[in-house]
């Protein structure tokens, strides 16, 4: 019996590209191809993006491997935006998806 084989952390990164790409409107973000044909995706340098934006890519950034929700912390008087960053993962999604060595 064969095993099905896992996707990679780049598959899995690719579901949170897609739907950066895919959205690009609604999440004020520009997509452009290189001239060597890379995508690029613009999240806030020429463009507004957005929170869900910045999320997605912080999503891929973990190689697909976590979950990130908004959430708000309260330090003193004070109640900011903050993120909640979730995984069972997390060597991969940190250094795994991370380093480029």
């Amino acid at each position: 019996m064969v095993e099905p084989t896992k996707p990679s952390l780049n598959e899995l990164a690719m579901l949170a590209v897609r739907q950066l790409i895919s959205g690009s409107t609604q999440l004020r973000v520009r997509v452009h191809r290189s001239k060597g044909n890379a995508n690029i995706i613009d999240c806030g340098i020429e463009v507004p993006g957005s929170l869900e934006a910045g999320r997605l890519v912080a999503e891929a950034c973990m190689g697909g491997l976590g979950g990130i929700t908004f959430t708000t912390v309260t330090i003193g008087d004070y109640c900011m935006p903050a993120t909640q960053v979730a995984t069972d993962a997390p060597a991969l999604a940190c250094i795994g998806a991370q380093a480029a060595g």
